[in-house]
């Protein structure tokens, strides 16, 4: 299979895809722009065994198809469902929330509201659209985020309620 002027030729051609080019790496000595290109299938949970997992040819590189590929810091899934963005998501902002959580006593607590706001809170809000319809249980994920960084900012008991402290971060 390759890749033409006139789309995908070869015995695959019917199936929907999803090209993403990003940038690798500026290197300091020169000005030249590396490309990385991944090809991501789409398709339903009982058609992905369908997909041929061989190489794609594109120009004169080849290319594995990834289950899931970046693009402007949103992952994309092969099945459109959102599941490896959020779980990148969450694990980005409990790893930022857990640095923050160590020097909660050596900043001020303006200090640390700027904090979680610039680094947890704009993650969480940084694409958001192409969340809309997410599952429960995704959305659920993505709340605990806000919960644990609410009670960051004001350190209150276990089981306290935290939509009081949510209202303040916000």
């Amino acid at each position: 299979m390759n890749l033409r002027r006139g789309g995908v030729t070869g015995p695959t051609r019917s199936l929907p895809f999803l090209l993403s080019f990003s940038p690798l790496s500026f290197p300091s000595t020169s000005l030249s722009l590396r490309i990385k290109t991944e090809v991501l299938w789409c398709s339903t949970g009982c058609r992905q065994r369908q997909i041929p997992h061989h190489p794609v040819r594109i120009g004169a590189d080849w290319s594995f198809p990834a289950d899931s590929v970046r693009n402007l810091r949103i992952y994309l899934d092969c099945d459109a469902s959102m599941r490896v963005h959020v779980s990148k998501t969450v694990s980005n902002c409990f790893a930022a929330l857990r640095q923050i959580w160590s020097i909660r006593r050596c900043v001020p607590r303006q200090v640390l509201v700027s904090l979680v706001v610039s680094l947890v809170l704009s993650r969480l809000d940084y694409g958001n659209a192409t969340l809309a319809g997410l599952p429960g249980y995704l959305s659920d994920r993505l709340q605990s985020v806000l919960t644990a960084a609410a009670r960051v900012v004001n350190p209150v008991g276990k089981f306290e309620h935290a939509t009081p402290l949510l209202r303040d971060l916000h």
